[in-house]
């Protein structure tokens, strides 16, 4: 069981790194957007970010049913975030996994994994994953950053 949690959550990871590579520039239409834009994400990691193609957020016991997903892609950094919402996510089930450990501070409940944040506000889960080769300092602040907008918008 464990063993397959960790590869459902590395499938947003390699979705991340995915979009870096693409060459999305449309604006982005889906409402998950509306609550992470290319302008945070910029702020986030210190270079320009543009739309990338979403990936199809995870189906998971953990997570719940997905309900949207939003991605961008920092060209010269080179980084993606990606943005998935859910229903029904447990962040109670999160904080029992290693790795995990609740945080606060982003206006939401929240759980910081290795290159993930997770939150619910609102009864809407999110989980945003950054694929960014930077030292870990860094990632959490950026994580933390794009979960307080998140939170704040929901």
């Amino acid at each position: 069981m464990r063993s397959a949690f960790g590869l459902l959550m590395l499938l947003p990871l390699v979705a991340a790194l995915v979009a870096c590579d693409g060459s999305g520039t449309q604006a982005p239409s889906s409402p998950a957007c509306r609550l992470l834009t290319a302008g945070d994400v910029s702020t986030a990691l210190a270079a320009a970010a543009v739309a990338a193609p979403p990936p199809t957020p995870p189906r998971s016991p953990f997570t719940g049913q997905p309900a949207g997903a939003c991605a961008y892609r920092a060209p010269t950094a080179p980084a993606g975030v990606t943005l998935f919402l859910y229903r029904g996510l447990s962040l109670q089930r999160l904080e029992s996994l290693a790795g995990s450990r609740p945080v606060s501070g982003i206006g939401a409940p929240a759980v910081l994994r290795p290159s993930m944040l997770f939150g619910v506000k609102h009864g809407t889960g999110f989980q945003i994953v950054l694929a960014w080769n930077a030292d870990p300092g860094r990632q959490q602040r950026a994580l933390m950053l794009l979960g307080a907008r998140v939170a704040r918008r929901l």
